[in-house]
């Protein structure tokens, strides 16, 4: 087969270094799947699979080490990974369906392309269930989004624009950025903000922290009630900030009531598209931003959500800068087992919740995104945020070998404890907010 080899972004290079000090790890996979309502074709889903794969190099990339650099191999052909799996049920058992999805998912060797696969797996003739899985190195979220549209699309056999760009045409973008004087002043910000000591997050846990990283990990999901989003989404216009802001004020005071610290660090993904025309490629684009706030006791709610939206401000304008960057220039002493910087991360997430697919002299076909247990966390806590109609849901990763189920069971409580006392009393100080709330209190 023949290839092109292309420089990589210095996200990919430590992606790739990562990988390889795991070894067989399924850390980086990054994965979706969905439920297929209707009668799908399945060779009509390959072939608009393989029109995809035609469309985007990062679909025909690996990756390889040649005299000390990470390369990428964009090659002008291959065989998609695509498997059609029937079942012979109805209503799949969903113990059952999760333990296919985990075992659905493998290490990748990111030498060998394809890096991703995408299987159907079908219960009866209107009901199926699409799994897509990549590796982190190729695609974001957004990526994965941008498949499930580019497949509807090609599914119902209507023609798209080819693409203008390509993946390797933004690597080649930014490391000249990076090679100009653009990113000097992002640096200057960053490295000011991280200057001096850098706190560590010292969660109370119920097992002693492993000496190396354990990625063993499961999740929960809770969410906000009607009243709640309603308070949250009034707190956010009437102090002209927005949602993401408010949600990652009442972490922070989360992360400080169980730590008794006031310098918290929590990290939270951006789209890294800087340009309207890399907002259709295919390709790993996320950033990881370091969110330092400080949720000190005497500060009123109000004073600490107008601090965290002035930094979250300055933090975006300055988003450009790597975090890998940052990493190398302030996280000289690094553990073992702890990720640099922080330990918890949070994100409040615009993924597509549902999808509507009509093709012509067929029935309806519904998509709908399929939530299972996941088996393994990247951080200590991962919370992700989603606005679900009327309501916020959340999603909170967390690794086992740190945390009981009840333990993060009781921490979700909290959070909405504190949701409750911030929405009635904005004014509250921060010191007084309470994460045990009355009818706890009474059945201890």
């Amino acid at each position: 087969m023949s290839f092109t080899a292309y420089e990589t972004l210095s996200a990919q290079k430590r992606l790739y270094i990562i990988n390889h000090l795991l070894g067989d790890s399924i850390l980086y996979n990054e994965n979706r799947v969905w439920t297929v309502k209707g009668n799908l074709d399945p060779a009509r889903l390959k072939k608009a699979i393989e029109q995809i794969c035609h469309r985007h190099e990062t679909l025909r990339t690996c990756f390889v080490m040649k005299d000390g650099e990470v390369l990428q191999k964009v090659f002008d052909h291959i065989d998609v990974d695509f498997k059609y799996l029937r079942r012979e049920t109805t209503d799949p058992p969903e113990g059952n369906f999760d333990a296919l999805i985990v075992n659905f998912l493998e290490p990748y060797n990111l030498a060998n392309a394809p890096l991703w696969k995408i299987a159907l797996v079908q219960w009866d003739q209107n009901r199926q269930s699409i799994l897509m899985d990549f590796h982190h190195i190729l695609a974001d979220g957004i990526s994965m989004d941008l498949i499930m549209e580019e497949l509807g699309t090609l599914y119902l056999i209507r023609e798209l624009p080819e693409p203008e760009v390509q993946y390797v045409d933004f690597v080649i973008w930014q490391n000249d950025f990076f090679n100009g004087e653009g990113i000097r002043a992002q640096e200057t910000y960053w490295l000011k903000l991280f200057e001096g000591d850098i706190p560590v997050l010292e969660l109370p846990t119920n097992f002693a922290r492993p000496q190396e990283v354990d990625i063993a990990g499961t999740s929960i999901d809770f969410e906000l009630n009607d009243g709640l989003t309603t308070g949250v989404n009034k707190l956010a216009a009437r102090y002209n900030t927005t949602l993401y802001v408010v949600l990652l004020s009442i972490f922070n005071i989360l992360l400080s009531k169980y730590t008794n610290q006031e310098d918290i660090i929590v990290g939270t993904p951006v789209s890294g598209r800087p340009h309207l025309e890399f907002e259709k490629v295919m390709g790993m684009f996320v950033n990881t931003l370091a969110m330092r706030n400080q949720p000190e006791g005497g500060r009123t709610f109000i004073e600490f959500l107008c601090e965290v939206s002035k930094n979250a401000f300055a933090a975006f304008e300055n988003q450009d800068y790597q975090f890998e960057m940052l990493v190398e220039k302030v996280a000289a002493h690094r553990q073992l087992n702890r990720n640099p910087l922080f330990d918890v991360m949070f994100a409040l997430q615009n993924f597509s919740r549902d999808i509507d697919l009509s093709v012509d002299g067929a029935e309806e076909l519904r998509i709908i995104p399929y939530h299972y247990k996941r088996r393994a966390a990247k951080f200590d806590l991962t919370i992700q945020a989603f606005e679900v109609g009327r309501h916020i849901s959340f999603m909170l990763d967390y690794r086992t070998s740190l945390f009981r189920p009840e333990t993060i069971e009781r921490l979700t409580k909290h959070f909405l404890n504190i949701f409750r006392e911030v929405t009635v009393n904005p004014h509250i100080l921060l010191s007084d907010i309470q994460v045990i709330s009355e009818s706890e209190k009474e059945q201890l």
